[in-house]
């Protein structure tokens, strides 16, 4: 490249490139600060999520807890009312009780604890409910003693939490009815955990690749859900693997137990 000879303009010269220098240095510098500050929003926002599923979970319990206190209080006399029906032959009468005080503790107890994590418990109960409320009928089975605590409370949330989220909202869309949510969790092996969901679905999904397009309408902000779980999945040495079959839509998550140098609580790092 040849330089202008006059002094002037290749001093002007030098200082142009000496400022895009330090503006690029300076630019950088921002973006980086600016993902930091991005960073620990997030991290302030998924910690209180957390701390609310984990009190909210917590609050449950007692719940549960006062309300077998009651029973337990007035068993005694439950005891001595079925001795005397008993004696008189109402044995029929019993039955009325039992069977009405079951559904009274059914009733008032139906928080059920499906895991000794309180965050991946928070998660179920919490779309349990919604089913509930959007006449969505949803069954659910979590293998006895199923461990998720390899898994961060911030992942934990973001893929079990989406996954949920679409297939209940799928299924919500469809006629009375045919509204289905059948979710499954257990160990396929000792190391590979398996988050199995299968969910009515009147929708076809649109493929672009091997990536499933959004079929709300706000594309822009939606559709990012499943490119997430993704990415965690892999991160955790897993799948994630979506199927339709007509009016079925399947989705399996397959993560790995074993992750090498993975930090798994969310909120409790060291510094």
């Amino acid at each position: 490249m040849d330089f202008p000879k006059p002094v002037s303009v290749q001093l002007f010269m030098f200082a142009g490139a000496v400022l895009l220098y330090f503006s690029n240095a300076a630019i950088f510098i921002i973006l980086e600060k600016y993902t930091d500050v991005m960073n620990k929003i997030k991290y302030a926002e998924l910690y209180s999520v957390k701390r609310d599923m984990e009190t909210e979970h917590f609050q449950n319990i007692l719940k549960i807890n006062d309300h077998y206190r009651c029973f337990m209080h007035d068993v005694h006399s439950y005891f001595n009312s079925f001795r005397l029906l008993a004696l008189n032959g109402e044995n029929n009468k019993i039955v009325e009780i039992i069977d009405e005080l079951k559904g009274k503790i059914q009733k008032e107890t139906n928080l059920a604890i499906y895991s000794s994590n309180p965050v991946f418990n928070a998660i179920l109960s919490e779309r349990v409910s919604k089913a509930k409320e959007l006449d969505v009928e949803l069954t659910l089975f979590v293998e006895n003693h199923i461990n998720v605590d390899f898994i961060s409370d911030a992942d934990m949330i973001s893929m079990f939490g989406n996954l949920l989220d679409n297939a209940i909202e799928a299924a919500e869309k469809c006629d009375p009815g045919k509204r289905n949510v059948n979710i499954k969790v257990f160990m396929g092996t000792n190391y590979f955990l398996i988050f199995h969901i299968e969910n009515s679905s009147n929708i076809k999904v649109k493929r672009e690749g091997d990536r499933f397009l959004t079929s709300k309408a706000d594309s822009k902000h939606h559709g990012l859900g499943i490119g997430i779980v993704m990415s965690l999945a892999e991160k955790y040495g897993g799948s994630l693997n979506l199927v339709q079959k007509g009016d079925l839509f399947v989705t399996t998550l397959t993560i790995s137990s074993f992750v090498e140098g993975q930090n798994a609580n969310f909120g409790t790092q060291r510094v």
